[in-house]
């Protein structure tokens, strides 16, 4: 994520919440968990998992036809 320029407004803020919640994921945490504790907040029926996802998607690490499957 070092290769990511900064850019101008929030994205700075964004691009570390993705790296602290990489570093969760690969300790072993779920998805949502991780994107609890880099900072992504839950919503109504959106849950912070799915923000994570959304603000990768919307950084262009991964493609719109990315999906993830949830187990229960």
């Amino acid at each position: 994520m070092d290769n990511l320029p900064a850019g101008r407004g929030k994205r700075g803020a964004v691009i570390d919440k993705l790296r602290a919640a990489a570093v969760a994921l690969l300790s072993g945490l779920r998805l949502d968990e991780a994107a609890t504790l880099a900072g992504f907040k839950a919503s109504g029926r959106t849950n912070a998992g799915a923000r994570l996802l959304h603000a990768c998607k919307r950084l262009g690490l991964i493609g719109d036809g990315f999906a993830v499957r949830r187990c229960a």
